[in-house]
C-alpha cells in the first residue's frame, strides 16, 4: 500500500529554506499535514467532497471552485 498517493482533497504549501536541513523541513511538513488531514477528513464527513468511481475527487458543494 502506497502512502500519500490517493486523490489531493487539500493540501499546503511549505516553504523550502536555503539552510533547511531533512530535519527543519520535515518539521514544517508535519505542521502542513496536521493542518491540511482534519480540514480533509472534514470535507469527506460532510459529504462536501466525495471520490468518483475512477478515483478523481468530486466536489458536491457549488461554493467550492477549483483553481
Amino acid at each position: 500500500e502506497e502512502v500519500d498517493a490517493g486523490a489531493i482533497v487539500a493540501q499546503e504549501a511549505v516553504a523550502v529554506a536555503p539552510g533547511d536541513t531533512e530535519e527543519s523541513l520535515s518539521g514544517r511538513i508535519r505542521r502542513a499535514e496536521h493542518k491540511a488531514f482534519p480540514a480533509a477528513m472534514e470535507l469527506v464527513a460532510s459529504g462536501a467532497v466525495r471520490l468518483g468511481e475512477d478515483g478523481r475527487v468530486v466536489w458536491e458543494s457549488a461554493a467550492h471552485h477549483e483553481p
